[in-house]
């Protein structure tokens, strides 16, 4: 035996010389006719156990491990096949946190039969069974680096197989064919571990420490957690829906929790006071234009949100309670048809990033991050819409001002080419300056959403007419400091501008008409 073959021995191991595999090419010359012996001896006897256990189902594929100095010592694996998993009844898995029951059936699928397994104890629904067949494969095969002789009765703690990190029973079908996987100490360098297969009882195989560790699951690692589902549609919610089955529609959004002062209240827009290019208004705490946000909330109920795992397979008090979700930073409902569909949010700690979901939708509690809901980490302000108006340059046949800039303009768009022939009091306007105020009209944008009591005429308004015929948008500017402008749109306060962005608009228009 070489030096470097000694470091993966406990140091109780006395004599291992009968572990050829281990030894250098070096170390065969003199023995190299009683090596092959040696070896077809091996293969025979594993051969004789293939034939008593079940023929081909049963085999062992053996990649004798050698070390060269060309590859400075290093091993090559073994492939050994145990047993396939197809013939795998039940896996009992045995860990220090947990154990597992897996049990196999066959299904018939598309006119085929094939094997589905289920965890002892859980609703099937709740579980992904690719993971509990990816388990059973782990079963079927290990990759080894070289073997021991053991002696169970004298060498059992010493290989740390006395408390095993972790035991696999496997029953098959055939049950001569049952076998138990037990994983015991980690060798000092801490690569490898040290593996017993009790198909091969006098023998311990040196596997990679990781070899074993898709075995040391919990349940809940077992979850369904790839996305919370989505609202669906039956007889009573189904004119919500579009033709390919998507909710596109609800009666009211409601955002709450600890994280907000007031509950914001949400509705699809049917108030002719504002642009139909609004989509959503916030009719609580105030009267807003809402935020493209509202749009993706909805698409969260509508399609479904991507979940990062599972704390809990139920919903009940005491497991609300123990994520903190009986008094959640967040709570989203969503009522469609007259029935409110929800979501409450517990933020798993300070970083914000992760939070913990209870959905109505569903029947598990689980975690969601903050990529897949961006809008989680929103203040009130950030779900009212920030701009002045939605309509673009091409939904206006006019834009009229009065107040401290009076100037009408007219907009109608060139036929067979582009741009605009656009006039103010008869005169012609050039249109790309025009469209070039009109985007920093547009682009204009709310400093505060908080509101005071105004009176008076206002300082400016803005009427905002439509091709299509639609009611005309209207914005009216009052003065409430030396610094602020507040602005309304349909005689309903919104929010607050600088007087820098105000006085640059009124010179823009002023420049327009001379």
């Amino acid at each position: 035996m070489s030096e470097n073959q000694k470091d993966f021995i406990p140091e109780e191991q006395e004599d291992f010389s009968s572990s050829t595999i281990f030894s250098a090419p070096s170390e065969h010359k003199d023995k190299k006719k009683a090596g092959k012996y040696s070896l077809v001896l091996r293969l025979v006897a594993i051969f004789l156990v293939v034939a008593l256990l079940g023929g081909s189902v049963w085999w062992v594929t053996k990649y004798i491990a050698e070390k060269t100095a060309k590859e400075g010592g290093t091993f090559q694996p073994e492939q050994m096949m145990i047993l396939s998993a197809t013939s795998f009844k039940k896996l009992t898995v045995i860990h220090d946190t947990a154990t597992l029951v897996l049990n196999s059936s066959m299904q018939e699928e598309s006119g085929q039969q094939k094997q589905v397994w289920t965890l002892e104890g859980y609703d099937e629904t709740l579980i992904d069974k690719t993971s509990l067949s990816q388990i059973a494969s782990y079963a079927s095969a290990v990759t080894v680096f070289g073997e021991y002789d053991y002696d169970e009765k004298t060498q059992k703690a010493q290989f740390g197989l006395d408390k095993p990190v972790v035991t696999v029973k496997v029953e098959a079908n055939d049950a001569k064919q049952n076998f138990v996987l037990t994983q015991g100490n980690v060798t000092a360098d801490g690569q490898y571990a040290y593996l017993h297969i009790s198909t091969f009882p006098q023998k311990i195989y040196l596997v990679n420490r990781s070899t074993l560790t898709g075995f040391i699951v919990e349940p809940l690692d077992l979850a369904i957690s790839t996305a919370i589902p989505a609202i669906e549609k039956t007889k009573d919610n189904a004119g919500y829906f579009d033709s390919e089955g998507v909710l596109t529609d609800f009666d009211t959004l409601t955002i709450s929790g600890s994280k907000f002062k007031n509950s914001l209240v949400f509705i699809p827009n049917k108030d002719n006071r504002f642009s139909s290019y609004a989509t959503y208004i916030c009719t609580s705490p105030k009267l807003r234009i809402a935020d493209g946000v509202i749009e993706d909330i909805r698409n969260s109920f509508a399609n479904g949100v991507s979940a990062s795992g599972a704390v809990s397979f139920d919903q009940s008090k005491e497991s609300i309670k123990k994520f903190g979700l009986d008094n959640p930073d967040i709570v989203i409902t969503l009522k469609v048809a007259g029935k409110n569909y929800s979501y409450k949010l517990k933020a798993t700690d300070d970083s914000f990033t992760q939070y913990f979901i209870l959905a109505s939708t569903d029947r598990m509690i689980r975690t969601v991050t903050i990529s897949n809901m961006e809008y989680l980490n929103n203040e009130e302000k950030d779900f009212y819409l920030g701009f002045m108006a939605l309509e673009s340059i091409g939904d206006i046949s006019e834009f009229v001002t009065t107040g401290d800039v009076n100037a009408a303009f007219t907009l109608a768009k060139k036929e067979d080419e582009e741009g605009y022939d656009i006039k103010c009091n008869g005169n012609t306007v050039d249109s790309e300056a025009f469209q070039s105020f009109y985007a920093l009209f547009i682009g204009t944008t709310a400093i505060d959403y908080n509101t005071k009591k105004v009176s008076g005429k206002a300082d400016l308004t803005v009427t905002l007419k439509h091709h299509d015929g639609s009611a005309p948008t209207v914005l009216s500017f009052f003065k409430i400091s030396d610094s602020r402008y507040q602005y309304s749109v349909g005689g309903t306060a919104m929010g607050q501008i600088s007087s820098t962005a105000y006085d640059k608009l009124v010179r823009e228009i002023e420049k327009l008409i001379k």
